[in-house]
């Protein structure tokens, strides 16, 4: 029985790193989704009425910056809402970890004995580190898809010969920001003597972005 269990860890093992080095893309998808899923599949069986609410909860707000950061058109106040919704979000599961860590010490050094919570400390420093792990996991997936997404929207990307990706804009674009050029600051071709590709006199980089 330990020889197949051992088999099967084993030829498990293999087949998900070589899944992820053949498609990282459908891996990451199939585990964001299976991390998202069966945990309130769980839930709703065992009928867990925590989970499920902050399994909810988290659905709706995360859904909707997911769903504002893979539209075709990004809005101008889209990136900010997806980094401080993660930021914000990342800040509270370190301090949900932090005081779920610090709860289960004190319950192991018998401080809750002294306040008259033998046995509570552990079992909601148990709850605040796995909800802290689990929310903190998820959400730096669901943040890798977003940020990749809205670079793919953002760039105008091709690939060149090397099979990387390269940034192509076209000349009336500014190669900072992607924003439109405007006035003379439009397609100036670098040449000899104008390496850079500037004006004489001018320390504009393009759209709205100003020279240090």
């Amino acid at each position: 029985v330990l020889a197949v269990v051992a088999f099967a860890l084993v030829g498990l093992q293999t087949v998900i790193v070589r899944w992820r080095q053949r498609s990282e893309g459908t891996y990451i998808a199939a585990s964001l989704a299976g991390l998202w899923v069966i945990p309130a599949a769980l839930a709703v069986h065992f009928m867990w009425h925590r989970m499920l609410t902050v399994w909810s909860l988290f659905t709706l707000a995360t859904g909707h910056v997911m769903f504002v950061a893979t539209r075709a058109e990004l809005a101008p106040t889209t990136p900010r809402l997806v980094y401080g919704w993660f930021n914000q979000l990342t800040r509270g599961c370190f301090l949900l970890v932090s005081g779920g860590y610090a709860l289960v010490l004190a319950e192991i050094f018998d401080l809750g004995a002294l306040l008259g919570l033998r046995g509570s400390l552990s079992e909601v420093g148990a709850q605040c580190l796995f909800y802290g792990l689990y929310l903190g996991v998820l959400g730096r997936d669901c943040a890798s898809v977003c940020a990749d997404t809205m670079a793919a929207r953002m760039a105008f990307v091709s690939r060149g010969d090397d099979e990387e990706d390269r940034r192509v804009l076209p000349d009336t674009a500014c190669c900072l920001c992607g924003g439109r050029l405007e006035g003379e600051a439009t397609a100036v071709v670098a040449g000899p003597g104008n390496e850079r590709g500037m004006l004489p006199g001018d320390e504009r980089f393009g759209a709205d972005e100003e020279a240090d």
